[in-house]
C-alpha cells in the first residue's frame, strides 16, 4: 500500500472532481436500476389491474387517474422509461467526464515528475535501469494507473452503489427470491478473489518480459549503425525472438488464467439465472409472487450478479496497477544529485595564452 500512498498525494487538487465522479456514479445506479420498478408497475399494476399497496407507486397510481386512465395512456410509462434513461445517461456522462479530467491530469503530473528524474539522475541511474524499461515505465506503467483512475477505481464505487441499491430493492420486493437470486454470490466473490491471488503473482513476470523486449528494440534502433557495421544481425535477431518468446508464454499463461476465471464466472452466473427463472416462474404459477414481481427478479439478477463477476477483472486489475505503482516508484524515489550546493574551489596556478594563432 506504500506505493498507494505516493500516488496520493497526486489528488491535490484534483480530489473534489474525482469525488464529483463518485457521487454521479451513484446517481446513474439509481435512475437505471429503477427500470424494472416502472416494467413491474405496467405489469402488476396498470395491465393487471392490482393498485399498488402504499407508498410513492400509489401515489403516482392515484396521480394519473388509475388504471382506467393508465391502460388508454401507456405512452406516459414509455416517457417515464425515457425520463429515467435520461438522467442516467446524463450522470453517466458527468462520472466519465470528471473521472477522465482527473485521470488524465494525474498522468501527465506524473510523466512530468519521471522525466525530470531522468534528465537529472547521474550515470548510476543508467547502470541501474535499462533504457527500454524505463521506456515501459513511464508510458506502459503511466497508462495503467491512468486506465485505473479513469475506470477500475470509479467502477468498484459502482459494484458496491449496485449492489447495495439491487438488495434493498430486492429486499422490498419478496425476501425469499432476494435469497434465491443471490445464492451463488458467495461462490462468485470466492472465485473472484482466487483469481486474484493467481493473477497477482504474473504480472510482474509479464511487465519485466515487455521491457525487456523495448529494450532489445530500443538498443537496436538506437544503435543500428554499429550492429551492421561488425554484421550482428542474425545474433540480434536471435536475441530478440528468445525475449519475445518468453514474453509470449508469460502472457500465454496469463491469458490462461483469465479463460479459466470466465469459465468458471459464466457457468455460475447462468446457474444462477436458471435458479431464478425455474423457481420464479413455480412461485409465480403458484400466487406466492406476482408476474410483475418475477420479471422484474429476472432483470435485477443480472445487475446483482455481472457487478460481482467483474469483481475479478477489477481485483486483476488493482494487482497490475500495483506492480506499475512500485516500478514508477522506484524511479521516482531515486536521490537525485543536488545541483545547487556548489563547492568553492581554490584554483592555483596560472594560464598563458602564448604562441597561438589563426591561419
Amino acid at each position: 500500500m506504500k506505493d498507494f500512498k505516493v500516488l496520493m498525494r497526486y489528488f491535490r487538487g484534483y480530489t473534489f472532481s474525482y469525488v464529483l465522479a463518485i457521487i454521479f456514479t451513484a446517481l446513474a445506479i439509481v435512475f437505471s436500476r429503477l427500470v424494472p420498478l416502472v416494467v413491474k408497475f405496467a405489469i402488476d399494476n396498470v395491465l393487471g389491474g392490482k393498485p399498488p399497496e402504499s407508498g410513492f407507486t400509489l401515489y403516482l397510481y392515484n396521480f394519473f387517474g388509475g388504471k382506467e386512465q393508465l391502460i388508454t395512456n401507456l405512452w406516459v410509462l414509455g416517457v417515464g422509461l425515457l425520463i429515467l434513461s435520461f438522467f442516467n445517461g446524463l450522470f453517466s456522462f458527468l462520472r466519465e467526464k470528471f473521472a477522465g479530467t482527473t485521470s488524465e491530469s494525474i498522468a501527465k503530473n506524473l510523466r512530468d515528475d519521471l522525466y525530470n528524474v531522468i534528465l537529472k539522475a547521474n550515470y548510476d541511474f543508467y547502470s541501474k535501469f535499462q533504457s527500454g524499461d524505463v521506456i515501459q515505465r513511464c508510458t506502459s506503467d503511466v497508462e495503467n494507473v491512468r486506465r485505473f483512475l479513469a475506470a477500475d477505481a470509479i467502477s468498484v464505487w459502482r459494484i458496491i452503489f449496485m449492489i447495495a441499491f439491487v438488495l434493498y430493492v430486492m429486499v422490498n420486493l419478496d425476501i425469499k427470491m432476494t435469497f434465491i437470486s443471490s445464492a451463488v454470490i458467495p461462490l462468485l466473490t470466492g472465485t473472484a478473489f482466487w483469481f486474484f491471488l493467481k493473477v497477482k503473482k504474473h504480472f510482474e513476470k509479464v511487465d519485466e518480459a515487455e521491457a525487456a523486449v523495448t529494450t532489445v528494440v530500443q538498443e537496436n534502433i538506437t544503435g543500428v549503425r554499429v550492429v551492421k557495421a561488425f554484421t550482428r544481425e542474425e545474433y540480434e535477431i536471435e536475441k530478440f525472438i528468445k525475449k519475445n518468446s518468453e514474453y509470449r508464454s508469460l502472457d500465454f499463461n496469463l491469458l490462461k488464467l483469465f479463460a479459466y476465471f470466465w469459465t468458471i464466472s459464466d457457468f455460475l452466473a447462468l446457474t444462477q439465472f436458471a435458479l431464478v427463472i425455474v423457481l420464479g416462474s413455480y412461485y409465480a404459477i403458484k400466487g406466492e409472487i406476482t408476474i410483475g414481481t418475477f420479471v422484474a427478479f429476472t432483470t435485477y439478477v443480472g445487475m446483482l450478479l455481472w457487478p460481482v463477476r467483474e469483481l475479478g477483472i477489477l481485483l486483476s486489475n488493482f494487482g497490475k496497477v500495483r506492480v506499475s505503482l512500485k516500478r514508477i516508484n522506484e524511479i521516482l524515489s531515486y536521490e537525485l544529485e543536488d545541483l545547487s550546493e556548489k563547492d568553492d574551489y581554490k584554483i592555483e596556478g596560472e594560464i598563458e595564452f602564448k604562441d597561438v594563432w589563426f591561419g
